[in-house]
């Protein structure tokens, strides 16, 4: 009561097998450089995302800051350790504009530059902002 063989065989040949595997190790391969590209990415940009708060938050406490005629002092310069952020570097330029006008009046302010570097970065996050004096 043996089964007959109709001469046809079940399976698949071996050039079908290894068509099938180079388009799944394509593919395979596809996937892995796509991921890859997506990781790199999301480092860069929480890079740039770390880089613009620690700019931010130095813009925010020099605006804050109500000791206009200090302001050099305390912020000015290179900070080469930032506690927390291996890498970073932030650089503070201030520069005072004070100018008496022909009508007897007078303009001071201060133009604040902060420059954040790092690891990461393609170029450095650069923002600027204007103190005045209250």
């Amino acid at each position: 009561m043996g089964a007959e063989l109709s001469g046809r065989r079940s399976g698949f040949t071996l050039v079908e097998l290894v068509v099938a595997m180079t388009l799944m190790a394509t593919v395979g391969l596809a996937i892995g450089a796509v991921t890859a590209r997506l990781v790199s990415a999301a480092a860069r940009d929480s890079q740039l995302v770390v880089a613009l708060d620690l700019v931010n938050e130095r813009l925010a406490r020099v605006s804050g800051d109500p000791a206009y005629t200090e302001l050099e002092g305390r912020y000015e310069g290179d900070e080469a350790t930032l506690v927390g952020f291996p890498g970073m570097q932030r650089t503070t330029e201030i520069e005072r504009v004070n100018v008496e006008l022909d009508g007897g009046g007078r303009v001071d302010y201060k133009i604040v530059e902060v420059t954040v570097t790092g690891p990461g970065l393609n170029e450095p996050v650069v923002r600027t902002t204007t103190v005045g004096l209250q």
